[in-house]
């Protein structure tokens, strides 16, 4: 296996850093198409900017909508998978979902349209981006099985078709082009920082399916699927942070006398509230009408305010409360004892630390490490004047926006405690960025307005590329601090106890302070320690258990 893929998956790790939700796929027609290096490449013809702005014109009778970022359409010149040997022989053949069979092929949801594949054979994992819509044994649908149309409404008005459950030829390619791209930006501006480990795409370039589907409507667009071996499929905004978040309530309780050991002084509260409180109150403009302190996103993103860091605040984790805890707090069986195995890494690590820090909190280094790694792969992007993907086409309210936190994929480790877990590489980043297929350039070789009867229309404009480009930092950072106004945040937010509240702000300041400086540069205060790792990947895996049944 691949460096990169070097994590051999038991069933359990398997199943914390894909999910259980199985999905059927069955082979049909069509072609499979490799990558390789400068196999997909911008196009330079004379027409190359006029097709790409047809895509704000419907297509065909049954007027198709498709995308239009602000760059140049992409071409390709790959093999045919059968004359590149490198090629997996698993992906040989496109894949649909289907209701189950005797001949399915097992595989796992990715979100409504994609799936994940693992190769037993050879332990790697391959996103197929775009095979069907969802369907299960239990009745669970989305609009239509397969890759139907849906009416695209604006502003009340039918204006034509979106074709569901597929990726495009064009959204493709430019996955699959981006994908590389991002690789080499992480490699030259987020790749020389010691202290950690090496950034990586999640979604590694493998090639195309273009399905042949008779009967299909809108037969003339041709429906695709594009191809990775990926590092992970549960997201940091829809799993880790939910989780973290689930994690605060369960580990610092305010009443565990009910399971706590004889020993354990069950009176006293897991942090100073009243303490906590007045640091807020000391920031100007920091509270609310109602005396309580602001949320990190409406407090730090919308003026001068600075998140503040927490990294210091002492809580006490009431650990031998929490060690018998996984089932009344929704953690499936199969999970029970990889709970009781993680709280035990806490304990060791509590146990380690000297008297003055056995009070520390130690939720605050890996929100701090999350923000750094987020600001750190932000940064490099932008360095290389690649948007993740923000900008307008047909709906002049809406605009797509790929940067947010659940395009960061939680990568499998193994586990916290047993002989894998002497291989843990210090500080290696537990994230990585995924979903480029509307990445663009921003510089003015490559990037037109896709506004019409503007001046600049299908022209570089400078004005324009800047508000952009701006407004996907802001809209990145306002949810790293809490937001989840974003479609591509649906149903991230968790309940926890109001007594949590501040506490859960807390580490919200601290991680965007840490993306903030991340992002601007400025080196690591609070790098990554050998003593705390492993209590940071316990942690990671228990916010993944309480967060088993979300689906991004």
């Amino acid at each position: 296996i691949p460096q990169r893929f070097a994590v051999v998956m038991d069933t359990l790790t398997k199943e914390l850093f894909f999910g259980t939700f199985v999905v059927h796929l069955e082979a049909v027609d069509g072609e499979a198409l490799a990558f390789a290096d400068d196999a997909v490449f911008e196009r330079k013809d004379e027409n190359a900017r006029k097709d790409s702005l047809r895509h704000l014109s419907s297509f065909g009778e049954h007027r198709v909508i498709l995308d239009c970022p602000p760059n140049n359409k992409l071409a390709h010149h790959m093999q045919s998978a059968p004359a590149a040997p490198s090629f997996p022989a698993a992906l040989a053949r496109p894949l649909l979902k289907q209701p189950r069979t005797e001949s399915s092929i097992a595989g796992i949801r990715s979100g409504g349209r994609s799936a994940i594949l693992v190769d037993e054979s050879s332990g790697k994992a391959y996103r197929l981006k775009g095979c069907g819509n969802y369907v299960d044994a239990d009745g669970f649908r989305f609009e239509g099985r397969g890759m139907p149309l849906r009416k695209y409404m604006l502003f009340g008005e039918d204006i034509g078709c979106e074709i569901r459950g597929c990726s495009f030829e064009h959204s493709s390619l430019r996955e699959l082009y981006f994908c590389d791209k991002v690789q080499k930006a992480l490699d030259t501006h987020a790749n020389g920082d010691s202290s950690t480990g090496r950034f990586e795409v999640g979604n590694a370039p493998v090639g195309m399916w273009k399905y042949s589907l008779p009967g299909e409507e809108a037969a003339d667009i041709t429906r695709c699927c594009a191809l990775f071996e990926t590092v992970g499929e549960k997201r940091l905004g829809h799993h880790l942070l939910p989780g973290l978040d689930l994690c605060i309530a369960a580990l610092y309780p305010f009443q565990p006398a009910a399971a706590s050991s004889p020993g354990e002084p069950s009176e006293r509260p897991p942090f100073d509230a009243a303490a906590l409180l007045e640091r807020f109150r000391a920031q100007p403009g920091r509270m609310d009408s109602e005396g309580g302190a602001k949320e990190t996103w409406m407090a730090c993103c919308a003026g001068d305010i600075e998140p503040l860091s927490f990294t210091d605040l002492a809580a006490t984790a009431h650990l031998d409360h929490a060690h018998g805890r996984a089932a009344e707090l929704g953690v499936p069986e199969s999970f029970h004892e990889e709970w009781r195995r993680c709280v035990d890494v806490l304990r060791d690590y509590v146990a380690a630390c000297p008297g003055a820090q056995k009070d520390s909190n130690m939720m605050a280094p890996l929100f701090h490490r999350i923000g750094r790694e987020c600001g750190a792969i932000k940064r490099a992007l932008e360095r290389e004047h690649i948007s993740w993907g923000y900008f307008i086409d047909w709906n002049m309210t809406e605009p797509h926006n790929n940067a947010h936190p659940s395009n960061y994929v939680v990568r499998v480790m193994p586990p916290a405690d047993g002989e894998s877990a002497h291989n843990i590489q210090v500080g290696a980043p537990l994230l990585s960025p995924v979903d480029f297929d509307m990445a663009y350039y921003t510089t003015s070789e490559h990037f037109f307005s896709t506004i019409p009867d503007t001046p600049l229309y299908g022209k570089y404009d400078e004005e324009l590329v800047e508000a952009w480009s701006q407004s996907e930092t802001n809209e990145l950072f306002r949810a790293l601090g809490g937001e989840s106004a974003s479609t591509g945040l649906v149903g991230v937010d968790v309940e926890i106890g109001s007594e949590h509240r501040l506490f859960r702000i807390a580490m919200r300041d601290t991680l965007l302070r840490a993306a903030f400086a991340s992002h601007r540069g400025e080196p690591d205060d609070m790098p990554p320690q050998e003593a705390y790792e492993k209590a940071a990947r316990a942690l990671v895996r228990m916010a993944l258990m309480l967060t088993h049944n979300k689906n991004s």
